[in-house]
């Protein structure tokens, strides 16, 4: 799980604002607020390490969602090589917390 959340910080740092993108309002938006739910999303989990099972679990199933969100706007919106990279590990995020979930969450 130290690892996930590792790779998170690396992921909320992986998509510089500077990067090729789509320069249209909708991708700027879409962006910014991809950015915002990650770093949201990162800190909450760092915040439930010590939490009851139940509710690592929640916020991890969260997170799950906010990955495939991040994801198709990171398909939608960057640009290459910014958008291989970006997708790949917002997938990578995704199977590593549903790996995660499907150890530790069985029943919740």
């Amino acid at each position: 799980m130290r690892r996930s959340v590792f790779a998170l910080a690396v992921l909320a740092a992986a998509v510089p604002a500077s990067a090729g993108t789509l320069d249209t309002p909708d991708c700027r938006r879409d962006l910014f607020q991809t950015r915002g739910a990650i770093t949201t999303s990162r800190d909450r989990i760092v915040a439930a390490v010590g939490a009851e099972r139940p509710d690592r679990c929640r916020i991890q199933r969260r997170h799950v969602e906010v990955m495939k969100r991040a994801g198709d706007v990171y398909a939608r919106c960057l640009t290459e090589p910014d958008r291989g990279r970006a997708v790949a590990e917002a997938r990578e995020s995704v199977r590593e917390f549903e790996t995660e979930i499907g150890r530790s969450c069985k029943g919740l």
